[in-house]
């Protein structure tokens, strides 16, 4: 009768601990695993000592598999997608690295600022009224030095000295930024029909051309 006692409380072991990873019970089943593991060992060595062995062993070698499994399979469960908020094989999509701001550091390529410090190569510049991380593209660049954003590169600008094209050319505008229209503008423009001035066109055109 003991030695179903030992086996019964091992099996319950077994099935407590697979439950811990696949039920939100906050560690309880965990614990319960953990006294009835003991107990199955305690029953067992009152039954003989290679039973007790047994059971040792056997809950040993159990554990170490149950729970990398347990690992494996619980982000692919229902309650494992719930609390990681994410499907099986989900790639976060990477972060852009922002200034205080809110500003992307990719977005300050071409911005001019002043070196605070000397870069050798890293430092800090100015710019935007901010300081920022900077690393000085080839030779070390003083403090002070006005010095213009060529890169940015794992959250770092990369900056060389600005020369005088630099500072006095106006800044580059995008390719797809369209000019402000004015409110009566659009509207005109919106009320001219193209496909009646050319019907009208064309219909002049050959009265023009009758006898």
């Amino acid at each position: 009768m003991q030695l179903l006692y030992a086996v019964g409380l091992l099996g319950l072991y077994l099935v407590l601990l697979i439950g811990e990873f696949f039920l939100p019970t906050g560690g309880t089943l965990g614990i319960a695993a953990a006294v009835t593991a003991i107990a199955a060992v305690v029953v067992g060595f009152t039954v003989g000592p290679i039973t007790g062995m047994m059971i040792t062993a056997t809950i040993l070698l159990s554990t170490p598999a149950i729970l990398y499994a347990a690992v494996r399979l619980w982000p692919k469960t229902p309650i494992g997608r719930l609390i990681l908020n994410r499907t099986p094989g989900q790639i976060d999509a990477p972060v852009e690295s922002r200034i205080r701001g809110g500003e992307r550091r990719k977005d300050l390529v071409g911005k001019i600022g002043t070196a605070r410090t000397n870069l050798l190569p890293g430092g800090q510049i100015e710019l935007q009224g901010q300081r920022l991380d900077a690393v000085s593209e080839g030779a070390p660049i003083d403090a002070g030095t006005r010095v213009i954003v060529i890169s940015a590169v794992a959250g770092k600008l990369r900056v060389r000295p600005a020369s005088e094209t630099d500072q006095t050319s106006p800044p580059e505008t995008p390719a797809d930024t369209q000019p402000e229209v004015s409110p009566d503008i659009q509207e005109t423009l919106d009320a001219f029909d193209l496909h009646d001035f050319i019907d009208d066109t064309e219909a002049e055109s050959e009265r023009e051309q009758r006898p």
